[in-house]
C-alpha cells in the first residue's frame, strides 16, 4: 500500500521498496551522491580538521511541538546528541533521500516521512482512501509514537477511521526518538475512552509485588510460583559472580538458559567477561570475522569497536597510527564500520574467499585514510581458527552465549522466564530515586516487568542492595546458603 501512494508521486519508485534501518544497502553504501556536505561541523581526525559529510540516511525527520517538519542528525557517533539539519540543507536532504528512494531503499523513518508528505497532498487524497480501507486501527506499543505518527493517525482518524491505541505510558523508553508517553493520557481526557488493566498475567506475586512498590502501582498477580526458588533478589558482588549465580540459579530452579536473558542499560556496563567473547587465540583475519558477526548478527557496536581498535593498531604498517589516542582510532573504527570495506561474512562462501575479499576491503580503506598497509599482514589474515576449506562461513566456531546479553530496549515487549539485570552504582541510585527522569524511571520499570519467574538484581555494593530490599527484593546468597 505504502508503495503504491508513493509512485503516484514519484512514479520511479520500485514496485518493492527495501527498508534498512541504519546500515545502508551495499547498493547505496559510500556513494558520493550520498554524502551531504556542509552540514556537519569539521571533526579532529587524525590530527587536523578534517571535513565530514552527513549521510542522508543519517538524517531523520521529525515534527516539532509547532507541527513544523524538521530534519535532525546524531553529532555523537557513540551516544545521543541529536541537532537540527540547518534549514537552507532541509531541501537537499529531501532530495536525496529521493534519490535512493527511487533506487528502491528507504529507512523506516523515511517511510513515515514520506507517508506524511503524502497525506498532506490534497490532491491525493490518501487520508480518506485509507480511513476506508482501514476503518478500524489497532495501534500497539502506543506510547512509543512521536509526534511525526500521531500527526499520521490523526489525519486518517479526522477522515472517519475508529482507531484504539493500546500501550502503557509507564514503558514508554523512547523519548530520544521522540516518543511522547503522554500523549495517551491526552487522548483519554480528549478524545477516547479508558480502560485500565489491572492485573498481571506475566509475573509472579514477588515480582508484581517489587514493581508495586517501587513505582506506586497497584497491579494483582495471577501467576503463582512454580518451584520454591522463583522470585525477586539482589545479589551483591562483581558482575561475574552475578552471573554464576544466576546460572546456579537457573539450575536448581530447571528454567532454561535458552528461556533467559541478561540485560543491561547500555553495552558499556558490560564487563570483558560479558561481553568480550574474542578468541584470544586467533589471527587477524578470523577475529575480524567475529567483529562482523558482532556488528550485524548482535548489533553489539560497542563490543565490536573496541576490539577492532586494537586490530587497526596491527593491520597497518603506518607507525603514527600506533601512536594515536584511542578516541582517534575510535574515529577511523566507526569509519570503517560504516563502509563497504568491512564486509559480513557470506554464509555461502569459503573462509578463503571471505578471507581474500576481507583483505583486500581493509587495505582499500587503510590507503583511503592515508595509511600503509602492513606488508606482512598477509599471513595474518589467513583463515586459520575458521571452518575448514570448502565449508560455509556459517559453520564459525564463533558461538554466543547460551544465555542471551543484550540491552532493555531489545527485550521490551517480551515475556522472559528469568532475567539478571546488571547495572553500574550510578544507574542503580538514579532507578532508586523516584525523582530522576520519566524515562529513566520507565526504563528500569520494562526491564523489572519481563521478568516472569525469576528476577535477579546485580548491585555492586551493599548500601544499593538495602535501597532496593526496602522495595521487596530478597537476598539471594542468604537463600541459598539456607
Amino acid at each position: 500500500m505504502f508503495e503504491q501512494f508513493i509512485r503516484c508521486v514519484y512514479d520511479k519508485v520500485p514496485l518493492n521498496v527495501a527498508v534498512f534501518e541504519s546500515r545502508p544497502p551495499a547498493a547505496i553504501a559510500g556513494e558520493e551522491a550520498y554524502k551531504l556536505w556542509g552540514i556537519k561541523p569539521d571533526e579532529n581526525l587524525k590530527g587536523r580538521k578534517t571535513k565530514v559529510a552527513l549521510w542522508a540516511w543519517d538524517a531523520r525527520a521529525y515534527l516539532t511541538d509547532a507541527g513544523d517538519l524538521k530534519y535532525e542528525y546524531n553529532r555523537d557517533r557513540f551516544g545521543q546528541d541529536w541537532v537540527d539539519v540547518p534549514v537552507r540543507f532541509e531541501k537537499t536532504v529531501l532530495a536525496a533521500k529521493v534519490s535512493y528512494l527511487e533506487r528502491g531503499y528507504a529507512t523506516y523513518n523515511d517511510i513515515v516521512l514520506f507517508c506524511r508528505l503524502l497525506l498532506n497532498r490534497e490532491d491525493l487524497n490518501v487520508a480518506s482512501v485509507l480511513a476506508r480501507r482501514f476503518g478500524e486501527v489497532i495501534v500497539d506499543e502506543a506510547q512509543d509514537t512521536s509526534a511525526l505518527q500521531q500527526d499520521l493517525l490523526e489525519d486518517i482518524a479526522d477522515s472517519g477511521a475508529k482507531i484504539c491505541y493500546i500501550g502503557d505510558p509507564k514503558q514508554g523508553i523512547y523519548q530520544f526518538n521522540h516518543a511522547n508517553p503522554g500523549y495517551l493520557k491526552d487522548l483519554a481526557c480528549d478524545t477516547h475512552e479508558e480502560f485500565t488493566l489491572t492485573k498481571n498475567f506475566r509475573s509472579i506475586e514477588a515480582i508484581v509485588d517489587v514493581v508495586n512498590r517501587r513505582f506506586d502501582t497497584t497491579m494483582a498477580h495471577h501467576r503463582d510460583p512454580e518451584h520454591d526458588l522463583h522470585g525477586a533478589y539482589v545479589f551483591v558482588g562483581t558482575e561475574e559472580q552475578a552471573l554464576l549465580a544466576f546460572n546456579g540459579i537457573l539450575e536448581r530452579t530447571g528454567i532454561s538458559p535458552a528461556k533467559s536473558a541478561v540485560i543491561v542499560r547500555n553495552r558499556k556496563h558490560l564487563s570483558s567477561t560479558l561481553q568480550d567473547y574474542e578468541r584470544k587465540d586467533l589471527r587477524i583475519g578470523p577475529r575480524l570475522a567475529l567483529e562482523a558477526w558482532r556488528r550485524d548478527r548482535r548489533m553489539d557496536l560497542e563490543g565490536a569497536l573496541t576490539s577492532l581498535v586494537r586490530l587497526l593498531r596491527v593491520a597497518a604498517a603506518d607507525e603514527a597510527l600506533h601512536a594515536k589516542e584511542e578516541a582517534e582510532l575510535r574515529e577511523l573504527g566507526w569509519l570503517l564500520f560504516r563502509s563497504g570495506n568491512f564486509p559480513e561474512p557470506n554464509g555461502e562462501e569459503t573462509p578463503r574467499a571471505w578471507g581474500i575479499r576481507l583483505r583486500a576491503g581493509i587495505e582499500a580503506f587503510l590507503k583511503n585514510h592515508g595509511l600503509q598497509p602492513n606488508d606482512k599482514s598477509g599471513a595474518r589474515f589467513a583463515t586459520n581458527g575458521l571452518a575448514d576449506e570448502g565449508i560455509a562461513l556459517a559453520e564459525f566456531a564463533f558461538v554466543p552465549p547460551v544465555i542471551r546479553t543484550t540491552v532493555i530496549h531489545q527485550v521490551k515487549g517480551e515475556s522472559i522466564s528469568a532475567v539478571l539485570v546488571i547495572a553500574p552504582k550510578k544507574q542503580h541510585e538514579e532507578w532508586l530515586d523516584k525523582n530522576a527522569s520519566e524515562e529513566e524511571q520507565n526504563v528500569c520499570y520494562v526491564a523489572f516487568t519481563r521478568a516472569a519467574d525469576l528476577l535477579l538484581l546485580h548491585c555492586p555494593t551493599d548500601e544499593i542492595a538495602a535501597g532496593w530490599r526496602d522495595h521487596g527484593f530478597r537476598e539471594l546468597p542468604q537463600l541459598l546458603e539456607s
